[in-house]
């Protein structure tokens, strides 16, 4: 029998013949012999988080240790006979008259070793199945009884059902929504009225909410049993008179938490340089988000610095004509001092395929004044005209939208569009097409700490072999590759990947290490480092939530920088800000 001993003083080993363990409650130092390692660190963390004893009987017992025994020998000195581990066998359901699988909902495989945990988890699934067969108040009572088993020490869970009663969706209860009209709620509710109630359909609806632009937080309450019965109008269909689903319907209460108003909301970025020219960037943005109570926004973002001015407008309207489509619409403007003047319009159409897929086409048009110089015959500068650029094409896109990130959540998203168009440059037209792929990965652990991945890969093609740079993929900055100045780079095909390591102390808040590193090409794919440039930059950054918004202040620099302190970026993202991932 395996026998241990904690101590609060430091001990010397003097049985080593024996099976005895010793801990100092203090160090957490410990002599670890035979194979009681798993079940003597957790006492030790058990004694020094509580410096107590008196947890001890049921946690030897949430671990299948049901005849271990103690005795305090001193008064910082207990021994502890462990006995054997009982393991798990055969769990059983009874009480209710449906076939319960419990092959697939059995979360381990059998026998194994005893865990309150594995138990729990397996009754949360058994409770789980109910509810997607139409029982959402069934309730449970376990009994551990010892199984007639080929292994010795085993315990047979007994899982007593009471189904109540079968029930049926009536109309989902909405609350918090004062703005927000009832009927654009009503888009993205998952069940109809007088299906069979399914805990899956709460569970998808919540998740569809929540994707939305101007829900910022939605949450299931427990349902309700009603006997009244509830027009199907209010789901585009007639109203049910069968008596049966009337007795049995069950209200679904769902709380929300809007995004509607106006805020406002901005960055500064601090960029040092290797010439010792310091370079300082500013960005506003006016956002607009509900206010209809229609779900529809509207972005305004002015960005400027000494030679460089952008502008853009966006508007996006969902659930267009009461169909699950997304439409929207914008306008740009650059002009960089000297260089180029750029005008640019976008229509977007995209359908909802299931929750959070997406799939649809974008038109965009721009065009390009170039200034060009004229020169004599002798080379001398003689005259400066203006060069037009036009460009007309469109787009498929296939996307998964990005849940929200926040400690304890895994999200993803990715978004494919390839597209094609016809550029006319001097009377000459060129045909191109393009490939885009955005995918990030938000993955927690271990509750406060999580890992960022995101890549991103952009190729251009086309003849046409004088492009202006802001017709080119142009990385660098807070949005692409930190540590390098924005639109650094202007390329042709360009492939980077963020890495960061997250570390949350509170739910949305959080301590942030990255790298950022990728390739590009000004012109083909070519291994020649003259056409290839190489991007490395690092650095890290904190999120704070505040009542402005979620505050973000980060510092970068890149591998090529000798001098300088790097990059330096603050900003302000209010809760109306549009949901993305940088």
């Amino acid at each position: 029998m395996l026998v241990l001993v904690v101590t609060a003083i430091l001990p010397i080993a003097t049985n080593a013949g024996n099976s005895s363990r010793i801990i100092h409650q203090d160090s957490l130092r410990s002599y670890l012999l035979h194979d009681s390692d798993q079940l003597l660190k957790p006492i030790s963390r058990l004694i020094n988080k509580t410096n107590s004893i008196a947890g001890l009987p049921v946690w030897l017992d949430s671990l299948g240790y049901f005849e271990a025994v103690y005795d305090t020998l001193t008064p910082d000195t207990v021994v502890i006979h462990s006995g054997p581990r009982f393991v798990i066998d055969s769990p059983v359901v009874t009480g209710t008259k449906l076939h319960v699988a419990l092959d697939s909902l059995i979360p381990y495989t059998m026998p194994c070793a005893f865990d309150a945990a594995l138990i729990n988890a397996l009754g949360w699934n058994i409770l789980a199945w109910f509810g997607e067969q139409g029982y959402p108040f069934a309730q449970m009572s376990l009994n551990l009884n010892k199984a007639s088993s080929q292994v010795r020490h085993a315990v047979r869970p007994l899982f007593k059902i009471s189904a109540g009663k079968k029930c049926v969706f009536g109309a989902p209860v909405f609350s918090g929504n004062e703005k927000t009209h009832r009927q654009l709620l009503l888009y993205d509710i998952s069940f109809n009225h007088g299906e069979l109630y399914r805990t899956r359909k709460i569970q998808q609806t919540i998740r569809k909410l929540k994707s939305r632009s101007y829900i910022a937080d939605a949450s299931p309450g427990a349902p309700v049993l009603s006997r009244s019965s509830f027009p199907d109008s209010l789901f585009g269909g007639e109203e049910k008179t069968d008596a049966s689903i009337a007795a049995h319907q069950v209200l679904a209460p769902i709380t929300i938490a809007e995004n509607t108003g106006l805020g406002v909301d901005g960055a500064l970025a601090y960029q040092s340089s290797q010439n010792g020219e310091p370079r300082l960037v500013g960005l506003i943005n006016l956002s607009l988000l509900n206010v209809f109570g229609w779900g529809e926004s509207g972005d305004m973002q002015f960005q400027g610095e000494d030679s460089l001015l952008l502008f853009s407008i966006d508007i996006n309207k969902p659930w267009l004509l009461g169909y699950p489509l997304f439409a929207s619409t914008g306008f740009g403007m650059e002009i960089r001092e000297e260089q180029h003047g750029y005008l640019e319009g976008a229509a977007e159409l995209l359908y909802e395929i299931r929750p959070l897929w997406q799939t649809g086409i974008r038109l965009r048009g721009y065009e390009v004044t170039l200034p060009q110089t004229l020169y004599d015959s002798t080379g001398t500068a003689a005259a400066t005209t203006q060069e037009e650029r036009r460009y007309t094409g469109g787009s498929f896109i296939f996307k998964r939208l990005a849940e929200r990130l926040q400690r304890g959540a895994f999200a993803r998203r990715v978004t494919i569009e390839t597209g094609a168009g016809i550029a006319d440059s001097a009377g000459t037209r060129f045909s191109r097409w393009s490939l885009e792929l955005d995918a990030g990965i938000h993955v927690p652990f271990r509750m406060r700490h999580a890992v960022y991945a995101k890549l991103v890969s952009k190729n251009l093609i086309t003849r046409q072999e004088d492009l202006a740079d802001v017709e080119l993929f142009r990385v660098g900055g807070f949005e692409s590759v930190r540590g390098y100045a924005d639109y650094q780079f202007p390329l042709r095909t360009v492939a980077f990947i963020q890495l960061e390591y997250i570390f949350y102390f509170a739910r949305t808040g959080s301590i942030y290490l990255f790298g950022d590193a990728g390739t590009g090409f000004r012109k083909s794919v070519s291994l020649q480092s003259e056409n290839r440039v190489d991007l490395f930059g690092f650095g890290l950054g904190i999120r704070i939530p505040s009542r402005l918004g979620m505050l973000s202040l980060e510092w970068a620099r890149n591998y090529e920088e000798t001098r300088g302190f790097g990059r330096i970026h603050v900003r302000i993202s209010n809760a109306l800000s549009s949901n993305r991932w940088n």
